[in-house]
């Protein structure tokens, strides 16, 4: 059941009937039909899902091996590959050739469920259904977010370094330290940081440093404190203060990667995050 049917009814009351009704079933355990029906019905296509529940329940395999498993055209695996990494649901690892692995399914579920629910309707109630056949059926080590200390993962979107930092952000209790150019800090406004920024700044401080001025784009951070420097910032630091690092990097484009490209690495060691919070401290002279 696709989103574009749901808009096709026109009442969006009468439009979560039918998807629940259509998703949440009376069975003990969740079949794998359910749980394609539920994430078509989250904005999933069909050939999207398919990828996605392949890899969930195979060992970590590269694009191409995919392709041939499933008897896909390589180049369509690839683009679809791409576009699950961009939602958040796969990474990859820096292995060559790059394997596919899922990523938590608890947090890739939620950023799906953000993005419509809503426009369309209310999916709360498929989350746990889709979260708990993905762990049942899949090989993978899946790591709560308190087990994970060091964390690399390597993404094809920009926008995707971006879900994870409001993922961060969403639980912030802390101070927040923006370490990035006035050009990235522009792309961040269409994006959920500037709002979840001001909420954080009601009760503890957000430092922004840029490299210059951007006209008007400091009014999208109402609440932050915008500090000018006169040094060329090249990629972004994140720092909640005394919690997590996440330093992210765009990939050298001479080789050849898209333009809208990131690295990012998260970090919860506390002395590294000591450090980084030593060395923003170092630049601002303080």
């Amino acid at each position: 059941m696709t989103i574009a049917f749901l808009k096709e009814l026109g009442d969006v009351n009468e439009a979560k009937k039918v998807v629940l009704k259509a998703l949440i079933g009376g069975e003990a355990q969740t079949s794998y039909d359910e749980v394609k029906e539920a994430l078509i019905g989250l904005g999933l296509p069909s050939y999207e899902v398919r990828l996605y529940l392949f890899i969930v329940s195979h060992v970590p395999m590269s694009s191409s091996a995919i392709a041939k498993e499933l008897d896909f055209d390589r180049s369509k695996v690839y683009r679809v590959v791409d576009n699950l990494i961009q939602k958040g649901l796969i990474s990859q690892t820096l292995a060559n050739p790059k394997l596919c692995i899922i990523t938590d399914p608890a947090t890739a579920i939620d950023g799906l469920l953000r993005e419509w629910e809503e426009r369309v309707f209310n999916g709360k109630k498929n989350r746990m259904k889709v979260i708990d056949y993905i762990q049942s059926v899949s090989i993978h080590p899946i790591l709560k977010e308190d087990d994970i200390v060091n964390q690399i993962s390597v993404l094809t979107s920009r926008y995707s370094v971006y879900y994870h930092i409001v993922s961060q952000l969403i639980r912030c209790t802390s101070n927040v330290i923006i370490y990035t150019s006035a050009v990235d800090l522009m792309r961040m406004e269409y994006t959920k940081i500037p709002e979840l920024l001001y909420k954080i700044s009601k009760t503890n401080t957000c430092t922004i440093i840029i490299d210059k001025d951007l006209g008007n784009v400091s009014k999208k951070y109402k609440g932050c404190k915008i500090i000018k420097i006169r040094k060329t910032i090249e990629g972004r630091i994140i720092i909640i203060e005394d919690e997590l690092v996440i330093m992210s990097s765009s990939f050298n484009r001479k080789v050849n990667y898209k333009e809208e490209s990131d690295i990012n690495l998260s970090i919860k060691e506390p002395q590294i995050v000591r450090n980084m919070q030593q060395f923003i401290r170092m630049v601002l002279g303080q």
